[in-house]
């Protein structure tokens, strides 16, 4: 976004996305800013995994840019249609060929999460803490897991301290972290961790696949059956 306003210094620019902060306090009176818009803005870019830069000149104006990574989406196939022909699997399996060990003490939760990732075509192994994921990498090795799913508040062993031991066996091995809340100071943990992505319970299935995707697929030769 550009625009041709009263534009802002190098000073002004750097607390520009403090809660409450303006260029100049008199721009609330004259402009009936609260301050709050690109702090929000920001704040809601950075759980995204987005990034907003700002760039101003005092009296000339200023110009606002902002990225998101993405996914494109797979076409919907109709079922009936000539394109749907020998592809049924483009939307009723869009993890097959995906391997994934999941960490989950929940048995609700468990439940839950295998059914659906095998209904998207994904093979399961589960198990019910940190310790015991740690133990699944090291018995079966890196190669039998394309990913783990992490739950973080565990029983025995966290998640957090789990990736960190999964990452010492298999420094490649990509690791999402499932908590129940998506606070900007948790997923930071995740990442601090040596997790790639974070997702908040429950699941939704989609937006696991869009991950998936982007943080494994695309960067590996997993073979799947799209």
């Amino acid at each position: 976004m550009v625009d041709s306003g009263i534009g802002m210094s190098q000073t002004q620019l750097g607390e520009l996305f403090n809660p409450f902060q303006q260029a100049d306090a008199s721009a609330t009176r004259r402009f009936r800013g609260t301050g709050l818009g690109l702090a929000i803005c920001k704040r809601i870019l950075d759980l995204m995994g987005g990034r907003i830069t700002v760039h101003s000149q005092t009296g000339v104006g200023s110009t606002v840019e902002f990225s998101l990574p993405y996914v494109a989406t797979l076409p919907m196939v109709q079922q009936g249609s000539p394109a749907s022909a020998g592809n049924t699997l483009v939307n009723t399996r869009p993890l097959a060929g995906i391997s994934f060990l999941c960490a989950e003490d929940e048995p609700i939760n468990q439940a839950i999460l295998e059914e659906n990732l095998r209904e998207d075509g994904a093979s399961v192994f589960m198990v019910s803490n940190g310790q015991e994921a740690v133990e699944r990498v090291l018995l079966d090795g890196r190669d039998a897991y394309d990913i783990v799913l992490m739950d973080v508040q565990m029983p025995v062993m966290d998640g957090y301290e789990a990736t960190r031991r999964i990452l010492e066996l298999a420094p490649d091995m990509p690791i999402i972290a499932q908590t129940a809340h998506a606070f900007r100071e948790e997923i930071e943990r995740c990442l601090a961790a040596g997790m790639i992505a974070h997702i908040a319970k429950p699941i939704d299935p989609d937006v696991l696949v869009k991950l998936v995707y982007q943080h494994v697929v695309a960067r590996s030769q997993i073979p799947n059956e799209l």
